[in-house]
């Protein structure tokens, strides 16, 4: 293949670049995630799609990435969407839920992809350090240091599938109340 070639079926390097990308995700077909409880389905759903962007990490930070963003996972926003209305979050409730889980993944793989390019410093700058000391409560100074091999050592798996279920008990308590809040009063028939 020459440039020529390529350059016949596009214009440019950028619209090549965007083309590639588009093909990468476009096609992102959710699992039917229709076993289970809602919260089974939906932790399987959003476990999968950061399975899938992180697949592609390299992909995330480009301009072309960034292009196609606002359309390119409607597929997962739907599958996420259906999987909360059939639990019954219903009018604002369901897209405010919606999005809770979906940004929460899709902003927790740009942290992850981001972090890999940017390995943690194996000296911290004093101007850092001092600032960083200075904001603790003395009483805090010891526990603070004692814990800092652990907050730097840590299984960003582990991570996400804990704060992934800490959102799903809190939308199924919000849930719950908003089920309760829907009744109708004893004695009287809806």
């Amino acid at each position: 293949m020459t440039p020529a070639a390529v350059y016949w079926h596009v214009r440019s390097k950028d619209e090549l670049l965007d083309g590639v990308v588009n093909q990468v995700f476009m096609n992102l077909e959710p699992p039917p995630c229709d076993s289970g409880t809602w919260v089974d389905r939906a932790r399987e759903l959003y476990t999968w799609f950061r399975r899938e962007l992180l697949a592609r990490r390299k992909l995330v930070f480009t301009q072309a990435f960034s292009k196609m963003l606002p359309y390119a996972f409607v597929q997962v926003g739907v599958a996420g969407k259906n999987i909360l209305q059939e639990a019954g979050f219903a009018g604002a409730d369901l897209p405010r839920a919606s999005r809770t889980l979906y940004w929460h993944t899709f902003a927790f793989v740009i942290q992850e992809v981001g972090m890999s390019y940017s390995p943690l410093p194996t000296t911290i700058p004093k101007l850092v350090l001092d600032r960083g000391i200075s904001a603790l409560n003395p009483d805090d100074f010891v526990s603070f240091v004692e814990a800092l091999p652990r907050m730097i050592e840590f299984d960003v798996d582990d991570v996400y599938a804990y704060s992934l279920g800490c959102l799903l008990r809190g939308l199924e308590r919000d849930l719950e109340r908003c089920k309760a809040e829907r009744k109708p009063p004893p004695g009287r028939t809806a």
